[in-house]
């Protein structure tokens, strides 16, 4: 369905009686006031005409001209569906269209100010690349309600007795972030009290809240009662750059190209429906106000009685936007217990939610029993090109986790979970996505036994799991601070010398034995932040062409590094490095080929190709068997950037940590995409169309969710995405710690 089409059926929603009642008096009171749907350049009687004119054609179904779908888009969307700026905790009243214009009356300015005061911005300080997190308001005493994909930018765990901060991660609330204001009032994010194991919700608490910014009402009110109230989302809409044309106009002049602030957007209620969510549909309201990403976690407040209805979850352009009832809310006993603000209480539905938080609860036991956090749910961040694993079902039995309780005769009664059983084996058949990652990561961080660096591996001149172990916690290590990098390597490890190395933002440090030299290179924390950066420019070396971003980062640290090397005598040198650390280290080494640097083992993790050309044979040809590359299962990363191609020993774990080998070819050429396809379809490198649309993906800050709405319109979570799971250095620490484990 084109932009006309949705903007004909959006039209008929909003002015069913076909009329567009108010559209033309509106606009021909341009003169008098400034609105929202006056256009620069253009006398007000002559856009009105223009516009009647178009809205006409349109309902007759004609072709609609250029210059009608200027007018349809620039005029029509913004005054039936404005959006409006939020100052000093009001909202600018002049950018109301007359459909809207009651709502500046002074009747409303009161409870506007009132709501509009207890709803901020969810910032992520240790992520100064991203914008922001999304929207955030309080609920309670000292609580704050937002979306779960928002919270799992920052924060991990299901449930309430397992959720907290990433490591190095924290959050704040700005209750300000007002176009054209510079006023801030900012609160740190003490903790994550709830990340709900159904809703895309999640609960926050902050201290310190001013005694005027007041706990919003949750409505318990059936929604179905009130279809087609009016209705205001307020949040923090931000820039979508989806490349499409005609979506980049709409946005551009719906929002006025300003973005990440506070808005004041009305619309009406809608009916619900069904959409996924975290690999289970639930049943949503819907509302048709103009909302973009960032949105996310946005009050949805009925006007006629002030209170929040829902929490905006997801949106689909031109098409219907999503929120979380707080009518179902309402029904969770674990909810409302944790303290939130319902006007009312309404019959607790254990029936539903009492399942859920059973299994939740038995999770949460396990991961406390196993001192190990089932970590965020994360979802991979694009279907593009990846397959399905799929087992075959032969047999169910019932597992899990008991239950007991005195009636006064002690009956237990065993929750059951269904299993697969394959080759004799039962593995629990979990329903949803979330619920397969959960797990997944729970086993890979479950080994039995703690990894343990070897110094003499790192010696070794051959493949060994030691030195894979070895290395791929030289990896991590680099992540740390220069503190906790020199007492681990030194006091810890037994090296003899440890130096951290920084320049701009290229990290690596270098440690040293009797006998050899470590270089561990730092790669990125964020996933998407890095790829929506990426590009595919190369640059010429005498060796055959690499990746110019690649070799850029690397030249930063190179001559510090030579030096630094220089010092030991010629030893030999070991590499390593994760995500962006394992390109450089690639670098490294056909930079150092002829420079004298003896270079006696690499291993890399999770790594980026990084050249093209003559670079592959290079490569092959001087440093044959030396460089071995792990990919766990389907970690995004090493199939980027399009028309690289990788080199060196594949090492490929599956989901269960199963590994296969693919060698480099022994003759001229490294493994090509079509060798890499046949040996696992799932894991040729991205054409460039597919890494545009997954850098879109990224770059749009939504959670790939999706469910289809029209032929080709879909429902994407509005917010941040979280970073990818199968990246984590810790699932190739684990899975290399087990393998080590069987040999």
């Amino acid at each position: 369905m084109n932009s006309i089409e949705l903007v004909r059926k959006m039209l008929r929603q909003v002015d069913p009686s076909g009329r567009s009642k108010g559209l033309q008096e509106s606009l021909k009171s341009q003169s008098r006031r400034s609105s929202e749907t006056r256009v620069e350049g253009v006398a007000p009687h002559s856009t009105a005409e223009a516009t009647m004119e178009s809205v006409d054609a349109l309902r007759r179904g004609d072709v609609v001209s250029s210059d009608q779908q200027y007018h349809l888009e620039a005029i029509v969307l913004p005054f039936h569906r404005p959006v409006v700026d939020v100052v000093d905790d009001y909202i600018v009243k002049d950018q109301l269209t007359s459909t809207w214009d009651k709502l500046g009356d002074d009747s409303h300015r009161g409870w506007i100010k009132e709501r509009v005061r207890a709803i901020g911005r969810i910032n992520v300080p240790n992520q100064p690349s991203l914008p922001y997190a999304g929207t955030g308001f309080v609920v309670g005493d000292g609580l704050l309600m937002t979306n779960r994909h928002v919270a799992n930018i920052f924060a991990q765990g299901l449930g309430t007795r397992t959720v907290k901060f990433q490591s190095g991660q924290t959050a704040t609330i700005d209750f300000y972030c007002e176009n054209g204001s510079d006023k801030s009032e900012s609160l740190t994010v003490e903790r994550v009290v709830m990340i709900h194991p159904h809703w895309d919700m999640a609960i926050l608490k902050v201290n310190g809240l001013s005694r005027d910014r007041v706990p919003l009402k949750l409505s318990t009110v059936n929604p179905a009662t009130i279809q087609e109230n009016e209705v205001v989302v307020v949040g923090y809409p931000g820039y979508d750059p989806k490349s499409d044309q005609e979506f980049q106009r709409v946005q551009n002049r719906i929002f006025r190209g300003t973005y990440y602030v506070k808005r004041f957007q009305p619309g009406l209620l809608k009916v619900r429906e069904q959409i996924e969510s975290f690999g289970h549909d639930v049943d949503a309201i819907t509302h048709d106000c103009s909302t973009l990403g960032g949105n996310s976690g946005s009050t949805v407040i009925d006007i006629d009685s002030g209170n929040v209805i829902g929490l905006h979850f997801a949106g689909a352009y031109l098409v219907a936007n999503y929120a979380v009832p707080t009518y179902e809310l309402a029904q969770d006993s674990r909810v409302v217990d944790a303290g939130l603000n319902f006007v009312g209480r309404l019959e607790p539905r254990g029936d539903f939610y009492g399942p859920i938080w059973t299994r939740i609860d038995a999770a949460e036991s396990v991961a406390t029993t196993d001192q190990a956090d089932p970590g965020p749910l994360k979802q991979s961040p694009s279907t593009i090109g990846s397959g399905v694993n799929s087992v075959t079902t032969t047999n169910s039995a019932a597992v899990t986790s008991s239950m007991t309780w005195t009636i006064p005769i002690n009956v237990t009664i065993s929750i059951g979970t269904p299993v697969t059983v394959v080759d004799g084996k039962q593995t629990p058949l979990l329903t949803t996505p979330a619920e397969r990652v959960q797990s997944n990561q729970r086993v890979e961080a479950s080994t039995g036994t703690t990894p343990q660096f070897s110094v003499s591996s790192l010696n070794a001149n051959q493949f060994g799991w030691p030195t894979a172990l070895s290395l791929v916690m030289a990896s991590q290590l680099v992540y740390k601070t220069e503190s906790e990098v020199k007492n681990t390597a030194i006091g810890n490890w037994g090296l003899n010398t440890c130096k951290l190395i920084d320049a701009e933002e290229t990290q690596c440090f270098v440690a040293s034995t009797n006998d050899v030299v470590l270089v561990s290179f730092r790669g990125t924390q964020s996933v998407g932040d890095w790829l929506t950066n990426l590009n595919i420019f190369a640059t010429n070396r005498p060796y055959g062409q690499v990746h110019s971003g690649f070799f850029n980062a690397f030249n930063l640290v190179d001559d510090e590094l030579r030096a630094e090397i220089g010092r030991f005598a010629g030893r030999p040198v070991v590499l390593t490095g994760h995500s962006l650390g394992g390109a450089l280290a690639t670098i490294a080494a056909a930079e150092w080929k002829q420079r004298g640097v003896k270079i006696s083992s690499m291993y890399t993790y999770g790594q980026p190709a990084v050249g093209k050309g003559d670079f592959p044979t290079f490569f092959q040809q001087s440093y044959p068997g030396k460089l071995i590359r792990f990919v766990n299962n389907d970690d995004i990363v090493p199939r980027v950037p399009p028309t690289y191609r990788h080199v060196g020993d594949l090492y490929q774990f599956d989901g269960p940590g199963n590994i296969k080998i693919t060698r480099q070819s022994s003759g001229n050429e490294s493994l090509s995409v079509a060798a890499e396809s046949a040996a696992d379809p799932t894991r040729g490198m991205l054409t460039e169309q597919e890494f545009d649309e997954l850098r879109l993906k990224y770059l749009e800050q939504k959670v790939q969710r999706q469910r289809s709405v029209t032929a080709n319109e879909s429902v994407v979570e509005e917010g941040l995405i979280p970073s990818v799971s199968d990246h984590h250095l810790e699932n190739y620490i684990a899975k290399i710690t087990a393998q080590l484990n069987k040999s």
